[in-house]
Formats: structure tokens, sequence, C-alpha cells
């Protein structure tokens, strides 16, 4: 008995060496790589805009009056900018932004993963064209998101597929006052415990077809009709990007999530022929909601689906890994082609061959 826990006990050691020199690694390869060296990103990046921003004076806080416009103008990001331009210099100011607030995100991610699966080079999947956009281009949301999956991971149980939905309301609903958007991944995951309690013992494909329903209506909801709905409350600025095609998905994307979405619906129902009850996760859940949101956005004006796909690629990755070799397999054969498309044609990467 002693030498079996003292074996775990080894295997635990190993397993937290090698995470962190994987976790250092990773975070090497993210910062010292120019990833948006061929890009416009790369002077049109959150960092080079925080930089601007704080050079400039910051960001003008401005709460005398409770109103939806300034909920949506997300006030407690301001107020974050606002303390950090304040109390510290505008060298260090930058500093935060560029790397330590990427650094925590990154971690928070990296933490996320492990605590759900011992495959440590997972975490290389966080190394592809999606998710560096995602952490250098969208630090609001990606900050956001980060705290939501370390809330989420603490208060679902996925064992016995329990969900603590009030305490998880109580500590995620100010993370709307960061980036409005949170509040997409807020419902999903109340739609899912709506699901989960009451219409998962249904047949495999009407569950389905409420999943293709959802991820529909999410994309017509985020196309440019999010832009009228951002005019009308007096965000002219986003409401500006979600208004032309700049952002909007390919067709080639699309399809790629299609095929992905299949491979995800096949594991998931393979859980059913072995007597799993519970076939399907939140984390299955909310990424084939995405990645149906995606599937559809071609056939709206406007958004930007990528943005939305980028923050859920921890649970994607999860849900990639949970699957059965096979499906395991394919999923990340798609989930390559995806990163690899995007790449070369988003960032530019056939440069570097040049």
């Amino acid at each position: 008995m002693d030498i079996y826990f003292m074996k775990i006990k080894i295997q635990q050691i190993y397993f937290y060496i090698f995470s962190c020199l994987y976790t250092l690694l990773f975070l090497f390869l993210l910062f010292e790589v120019d990833w948006f060296k061929f890009s416009f990103l790369r002077t049109e990046s959150d960092i080079f805009n925080y930089n601007n921003i704080l050079t400039s004076g910051g960001y003008e806080l401005n709460t005398t009056s409770l109103s939806w416009e300034m909920i949506f103008n997300e006030p407690l990001w301001a107020l974050i900018i606002s303390n950090i331009s304040n109390y510290f210099s505008n060298e260090n100011s930058i500093y935060i932004f560029s790397v330590l607030l990427p650094t925590i995100i990154s971690i928070l991610y990296i933490l996320f993963i492990y605590k759900n699966t011992r495959m440590y080079y997972s975490i290389f999947m966080l190394l592809n064209p999606l998710a560096t956009m995602f952490y250098l281009n969208q630090l609001r949301l990606a900050f956001s998101v980060s705290i939501l999956y370390i809330v989420l991971d603490i208060l679902y149980d996925k064992k016995n597929n329990v969900l603590h939905i009030y305490k998880l309301l109580f500590f995620t609903a100010p993370l709307i006052l960061i980036h409005t958007s949170s509040i997409i991944y807020i419902l999903l995951i109340l739609s899912y415990y709506f699901i989960s309690t009451r219409l998962l013992s249904k047949s495999f494909i009407i569950i389905h077809i409420i999943l293709v329903f959802i991820g529909f209506l999410l994309s017509y909801m985020t196309s440019s009709l999010l832009s009228d709905i951002l005019t009308i409350i007096g965000d002219e600025r986003r409401a500006s990007v979600y208004a032309t095609t700049q952002w909007q998905t390919s067709f080639l994307t699309s399809i790629y999530c299609f095929f992905l979405y299949i491979n995800i619906a096949l594991s998931s129902k393979s859980k059913i022929k072995n007597g799993c009850i519970n076939y399907l996760s939140c984390y299955d859940y909310i990424s084939i909601i995405i990645l149906l949101m995606v599937l559809f956005s071609p056939l709206f004006t406007g958004g930007y689906p990528l943005r939305f796909l980028s923050a859920i690629i921890p649970v994607l990755i999860l849900c990639i890994l949970e699957q059965k070799f096979i499906y395991k397999i394919l999923s990340i054969v798609y989930w390559l082609i995806i990163s690899l498309y995007i790449g070369f044609s988003t960032l530019n990467w056939s440069y570097f061959f040049i």
C-alpha cells in the first residue's frame, strides 16, 4: 500500500515538474515569436492600442449616472485602467498591459486545462492563430473569460454533472462590466443548466435540433443585428465593428467548423451507446454552440464570430481531449486545419518562408 501511494506521489511530482517546464516554454514561445509580424494586427492589436491610450492619459472614467450606455461601456474595465494609470508610471502601465496581463490570462487558461486533464503537452494547442490573436488582441474579453472559466471549473462538478448556478451567477455577473460579450457565455452556461436538467433525457436527435437552433439564433443575433443594438444604446465605436464584413468568417472556415461539430456530435453519441447518461458535458455544449454559430455566420452580414470561437479554445481543447481515440485524432486534425488556414490567410504566415 505504501509503495502504491509512493508511486502516485512520484507521478504527481513528475506532472508538476513537466507542467511548469511546459508552461515556461509556452510563455516563451507566446512572447518571443512575433506572431503578427506580417499582419495589420501588429499595429492594431489591443496591446498597441492600450499603449497609445496610456501614453495619452488613459480612459475617461464617467460613472456620474447609471444607464444602459454606461453599463455597456464596461465601466469596471475603465476603472481598472484608470487606477493602473494613476498608481503606476507610464512605462510600468504599458508593461502591465503588454506583458503581465497576457501572462496572467495565459496562466489562467493553462490552469483550467491542467485542472481537467493530465496531458500537460495539450497546452500547446493554445499556440494557434486564433488563440494568439485572442490573448494579444482581445485583452478585455480574454481576461473576463479566463476568470469565468476558473469560476466555472470550481462550481461545475463534471463527474456528476452538477452546476452551482446561483453561485456562478453571483461571481460572474460583474464580468459583464469588464466585457459585455461575457453575457453570451454566462447565458450559454445557464441554457446548459436548463437543458441538462430538463431535456437531456430526450432523444439525441431532438437535443441536437435544439443545439442547431440555438447556434443559428446566436449567429443571427451577433451579426449586423448586434450593430443595430449597440447603436441604439449609444456605442457607436463597437457598432461599426459588427456592421462591416471585415471580421466575418469565410465560407471555408465555417465548413471546417461543420466537420469539427459533426465529429464532436458523433463522439457524444458514442457515449450513449456505452450507457452514459450525462453524454453532453457543459464543455461539449459550449463548444458545439459556438462552432454552430461560426458555421451559420456566413449567412448573415457583419459580426465577429471568430472572436467568440477564440474565447472558447480552452473549453474546446478539453472537449477534444475527452473524446475516444479515433474521434480525438480527427478533431485534432480538423483543429490543425482551421488553425493553419487562419494563420496563412489572416496572419500571412506564408511570408515566414520567403
